[in-house]
């Protein structure tokens, strides 16, 4: 689509989503394959402020994406440094995807140390990479969750253990 930042956040800044939608046309079959290639761009561009657009994109016209697709990008992209919408995609990986093959990236994200949210002691980011590992509901992902269970920092065990809980009934004292 390769719409500019201008373009979107008049029509974000305005919630001038109807019109959004019109300029977009979300109901064509390429509109995900377009989304996607847009999303590929600000990666290679290393763009944040177009990537948190985009990603806004991606939620307001959830109900027309084919989220199959996005699986490669967003397993690599929760685990750059560049930018700050971490968050935001472990949000999609949770709810729209949930993949087997996004395992060892959401391990990768869980022990990185964004400089961003390092500061965080309640470990959100991380929370919500359990949880999505929780769905995904795989051998993998609950030996993942075994392991971070048993790891040094007490936020993330506590919430590994409860996603074991949740997700696969095993009890590992809370």
């Amino acid at each position: 689509m390769n719409f500019d930042k201008d373009l979107y956040e008049y029509y974000l800044k305005r919630e001038n989503r109807k019109n959004l939608a019109q300029a977009m046309c979300p109901n064509r079959p390429e509109f995900s394959s377009l989304l996607l290639s847009d999303i590929l761009e600000c990666k290679r561009n290393k763009d944040d402020q177009l990537l948190e657009l985009q990603l806004i994109i991606l939620s307001i016209f959830c109900q027309n994406i084919d989220f199959s697709m996005f699986t490669d990008v967003f397993n690599s992209l929760i685990i750059e440094d560049w930018h700050t919408q971490h968050e935001n995609i472990v949000y999609f990986m949770e709810f729209f995807i949930a993949d087997n093959s996004s395992v060892p990236y959401l391990h990768q994200a869980i022990v990185s140390d964004f400089e961003y949210i390092s500061w965080n002691e309640f470990k959100t980011f991380e929370r919500k990479c359990i949880w999505t590992l929780g769905k995904i509901q795989t051998d993998d992902a609950k030996e993942e969750l075994l392991n971070l269970a048993g790891t040094q920092s007490e936020p993330i065990s506590r919430y590994a253990k409860k996603q074991l809980m949740t997700s696969y009934g095993i009890d590992c004292e809370l």
